[in-house]
């Protein structure tokens, strides 16, 4: 490739390799498909996507930027809020559909830039005064949301042409916390259709979301784009919602952290839920830190949730969150710490060769660190039946089960609670779409046809009675629990309580496993086995432990993988400051190549060096 700058020839090679082909005469970085984004061409990575008028000073470097990074720049005049909140709106403008990524469905424009000049009040005054201790936590944090939170001005999609004229009356309860806490909501991030698919970001408004690190890929689901916006720099951070998955999964796939905290330290009415029984809200990030510090403004007692109001509520409540996790990352080291290493789901039947070498690089990682691995970590004994198995005793992953008389009960297989919560959603006197439950949606048609059976199974399923469950059909069928929250079902209460005592025996501060043990799919690609390499819905929405995904690199595609680390309940303190710790002593998180800031130079100037 005469006349091109060899950083960027080495970015070229880079992702013609992760595409498997190689480069095409007519120097087409990635080939339109059926389903592809637009063409990107040697010539428009040489001049640059970003317009001449993102490259001045007005739009300060964004890309890698922190939370705290940015309110250090603010408060030394190197930029304003205003110009923060302006170059990720510019970014998205320029990045987001032009690349074909798709992982912002809208923005507040008008709302987001009066936001922030009411911040460069206040920053003009902290300085004035040498009080930087009077802004906010988040003070002028731009973020964006899944598109399943309530936030006025913006309509609540959940990525469905059913929802996409329902509006809200009020913000969700977590986001009157982020905005109380300095954060300016300035977007709708895409997400797959009411965070049914785990392992692409599809819906029926706004199509696919693809991989930032190569965009004939998938960034899992279903918080997709948050992980692939929040990766590729488009916002300072994102919020996204996780059933089974959806937080972590993504951030494994897109090369970002991913926060699931445990069930009922956050708040969550006015989102709309998948199964109220399992939901968490939870933070994407590009830093341990970032989410550590979300998470302080975000964790506290919900009147409207019932899962907060059992964990946080009452005059003594069992767990009464810190102000600030942020302190528990200052001084964190693997030295001396005893990490619990689930082999047993590295070893599943199928895991990708370059998954494994890279888990075992994060192990010697740690070790080297000074850690103590304990191998080979079980979850022992059980009450109810025999001991939990990652592979089921042979029978296959154990997606989301427990052992009863012998036999391995499906802890998913109850599919009424999404019906359950999608009806109190959708009657609340905060939803003003004209669809006032989950039958009137399914009977108007207008989802995606992939999202049909899973309507269609919730409606048709009983309501439990718990005085009768399970029923003779559910018994045969291999159900013994699974419709209700925890501390209500008897197999959720045991596996809690075995998983945690595990962890005492063994006195381990926390567990880890791959969050994936199979690299992301391609756009297109059907998946109908039952076990893809996802390992996010074996414990920790079972138990409502808490659990982290932090990148441990990129494949020879240039594709990321992200490894999981698990705390008990309510220790998100352990769990942030382990991560922290492995998460700086590795650095491997890498932004991804065809991002780069709009600062006056091309490509060419963002990759010398």
């Amino acid at each position: 490739m005469p006349g091109v700058h060899c950083s960027l020839a080495l970015a070229l090679l880079l992702h013609a390799a992760a595409a498997q082909t190689q480069m095409p005469p007519s120097g087409i970085l990635y080939p339109p498909d059926s389903t592809g984004p637009a063409v990107v061409t040697v010539s428009q990575l040489e001049r640059g996507m970003c317009p001449p008028a993102l490259g001045s000073t007005a739009h300060p470097p964004v890309l890698e930027l922190s939370i705290a990074g940015a309110r250090t720049a603010m408060l030394a005049g190197r930029f304003t809020c205003t110009q923060l909140v302006q170059t990720y709106l510019d970014r998205i403008r320029v990045y987001d559909a032009p690349l074909g990524l798709n992982s912002v469905r809208a923005v507040d424009v008008e709302q987001a830039l009066a936001a922030a000049a009411t911040a460069d009040a206040q920053l003009a005054a902290a300085i004035a005064q040498g009080n930087d201790s009077s802004l906010a936590p988040l003070f002028c944090t731009p973020m964006l949301l899944k598109d399943n939170f309530d936030v006025v001005g913006l309509a609540t999609t959940a990525g469905s042409v059913a929802l996409a004229e329902n509006y809200p009356r009020t913000d969700a309860w977590v986001v009157r916390r982020l905005k109380a806490a300095g954060a300016i909501v300035f977007g709708k991030a895409n997400m797959g259709e009411f965070a049914l698919f785990p392992s692409f970001t599809l819906g029926s408004l706004a199509g696919f979301t693809r991989n930032p690190y190569h965009l004939h890929h998938s960034p899992a689901g279903s918080s997709g784009g948050s992980a692939a916006a929040v990766s590729a720099n488009l916002a300072l951070a994102a919020l996204g919602t996780d059933t089974g998955n959806s937080v972590r999964g993504p951030a494994s796939h897109a090369g970002v952290v991913g926060l699931r905290p445990s069930i009922g330290l956050v708040g969550r009415s006015g989102v709309v839920p998948l199964r109220l029984d399992r939901d968490a809200v939870g933070p994407l990030t590009r830093t341990v830190a970032d989410a550590a510090a979300l998470l302080g403004a975000m964790a506290g007692l919900d009147p409207g949730d019932e899962a907060s109001v059992h964990e946080l509520g009452g005059p003594a409540p069992a767990h009464a969150p810190p102000a600030d996790y942020t302190r528990f990352l200052r001084g964190a080291s693997l030295a001396g710490s005893r990490i619990g290493v689930l082999r047993s789901i590295l070893d599943l039947p199928g895991t990708d060769v370059q998954i494994r070498a890279m888990f075992n690089g994060a192990l010697y990682t740690m070790q080297a660190a000074g850690a103590m691995l304990v191998d080979n970590f079980t979850i022992a004994n059980n009450s109810l039946g025999e001991p939990w198995s990652a592979n089921r005793d042979g029978q296959g992953p154990a997606l989301g089960h427990w052992n009863v008389d012998g036999e391995w009960s499906d802890l998913w297989a109850c599919n009424s609670p999404f019906r359950s919560g999608m009806d109190g959603y959708l009657a609340s006197r905060n939803a003003s779409n004209v669809v006032r439950s989950l039958s009137a949606l399914y009977a108007g048609g207008d989802y995606h046809p992939l999202s049909r059976d899973s309507i269609l199974a919730s409606l048709q399923a009983p309501e439990p009675d718990p005085a009768a469950f399970p029923t003779t059909a559910q018994r045969l069928a291999g159900q013994r629990c699974g419709c209700s929250y925890w501390w209500d079902d008897p197999c959720r209460t045991e596996f809690r309580k075995r998983l945690v005592e595990s962890m005492d025996d063994a006195d381990v501060d926390v567990l880890v496993y791959p969050t994936w043990n199979s690299p992301p799919l391609k756009i297109g690609d059907s998946f109908t086995g039952y076990y893809d390499g996802n390992n996010s819905p074996m414990i920790s929405p079972q138990t409502g432990s808490p659990s982290i995904s932090v990148p441990m690199g990129l494949n020879t595609l240039g594709l990321p993988a992200g490894i999981t680390f698990l705390a008990r309940p309510f220790d998100e303190g352990t769990l942030l400051a382990m991560a922290h710790a492995y998460e700086q002593t590795s650095q491997l998180r890498a932004p991804p190549m065809l991002f780069p800031d709009c600062t006056g130079g091309s490509v060419l100037s963002q990759t010398a060096g």
